[in-house]
């Protein structure tokens, strides 16, 4: 009798457990459907709103319509609409840019440029074995004219656009060089160049510097390459260098860190649509020399996760400013018309330490520039910079004689 009772006791537990489950797995799949319907409800409220303006447009505006121009301003607008400080959309044009500038080639002169304090434009890198540098264009030249216009007058959005063109076509512009009275003129064929993301050399005794400019798809192989060359000319020490490096593939990153790091985790990954993050290892393999890494307020992402990876494995020191704080990874995806929108998918966490987004990574030793070196920076002496300084004393060297 005790025995069928435990068995009864027993039958209805099971079916009162099993009556738990599908209330639960009922109030889940209901919440689950509400969820659905909602957002089926907001789409067709846009829709239907979309194709309120679009009738009146049609129907009453004066001017002439460009649909090329409708279809990418409403893409931009629902893409601005996210509050994604990092979302982008990409047109036809921008997307193929975009693809090109991430195997390390672009379309121009071979120049990079800033707008200087007096409106006009500041060269401020001469890719080697480009056009501009075979024609003598120098960093420091402030760019007067581009095609007879005025560029402080256009200004500096205007005139990067009427310096850039198709592939060969000719940029025909003035600069007034530092030290010269008159006025240089260039008539410059434009190409399709590489540009390094990686720069390097041996920079006081056995001090190896590496400038990283972003992280793209020939920065592994050339970081590969400026550390085997500097190890072979006799570097005993490195210094990494990542300011004002704020784009780049975070994978790429990885990458690279898995060059220096030793066994285990770089970084993990961790999507809205999964409860498991995505962890990203390094294998046993690493690189044992003193290390410094230099940063500022305009390094970000990829360099950030660079930065913050070697100092939580107590790699290398950090000099310089704290970081720009960006903790989340953007994905694009291609549309059917060859265009594109780059939107953000996941966080991504260093090795040990917290989520930076929003907040930076602090350098170890911290060195401000002054506004004068600011303005200075891209050709500023060696010796005048003071975290690059920093960096090389924090390795115990110096650039005194």
């Amino acid at each position: 009798m005790k025995k069928r009772f435990g068995i009864l006791t027993m039958v209805v537990v099971i079916i009162l457990a099993a009556a738990t489950t599908m209330a639960i797995t009922a109030g889940y799949m209901r919440a689950k459907y509400d969820k659905v319907s909602e957002n089926l409800q907001a789409q067709e409220r846009s829709f239907a709103k979309l194709a309120e303006i679009n009738k009146l447009l049609r129907e009453r505006y004066i001017g002439e319509l460009d649909e090329a121009d409708l279809n990418n301003g409403i893409a931009n607008g629902i893409i601005n609409g996210l509050g994604d400080a990092y979302a982008k959309y990409y047109s036809v044009e921008d997307y193929a840019r975009y693809k090109k500038e991430q195997q390390g080639k672009v379309v121009g002169i071979g120049i990079s440029v800033i707008e200087d304090e007096s409106g006009y434009m500041r060269v401020v890198r001469v890719i080697a074995g480009s056009p501009a540098k075979e024609e003598g264009v120098k960093v420091g030249d402030l760019i007067i004219t581009v095609d007879g216009a005025d560029t402080a007058e256009l200004g500096f959005a205007a005139a990067c656009e009427a310096l850039s063109g198709a592939e060969d076509t000719t940029a025909e512009f003035t600069v007034q060089r530092a030290g010269m009275t008159r006025k240089i003129s260039y008539t410059i064929k434009r190409g399709v160049i590489s540009v390094p993301s990686v720069e390097y050399e041996l920079i006081v005794g056995d001090v190896g510097y590496i400038k990283i400019y972003t992280f793209d798809a020939t920065t592994l192989d050339a970081f590969n390459n400026a550390v085997d060359a500097l190890c072979t000319a006799g570097a005993q020490v490195l210094v990494f260098d990542v300011r004002r490096n704020s784009t780049g593939d975070i994978d790429v990153a990885a990458q690279v860190l898995d060059t220096l790091l030793p066994e285990g985790q770089i970084m993990s990954k961790v999507f809205t649509d999964s409860t498991e993050p995505e962890v990203v290892m390094s294998d046993d393999a690493s690189l044992d020399m003193p290390m410094a890494v230099i940063m500022d307020g305009n390094t970000a992402s990829a360099a950030e996760l660079f930065a913050c990876a070697l100092s939580d494995y107590n790699k290398a020191t950090l000099v310089g400013e704290t970081t720009f704080g960006k903790g989340t990874i953007q994905q694009i995806f291609p549309l059917s018309d060859r265009s594109a929108v780059s939107i953000s998918v996941a966080y991504y966490n260093p090795p040990f330490s917290n989520n930076y987004e929003g907040v930076g990574v602090e350098p170890h030793v911290h060195v401000s520039l002054s506004a004068e070196q600011e303005a200075k920076f891209y050709d500023m002496a060696r010796e005048d910079d003071p975290q690059l300084i920093a960096a090389v004393e924090t390795l115990g060297r110096s650039f005194a004689s």
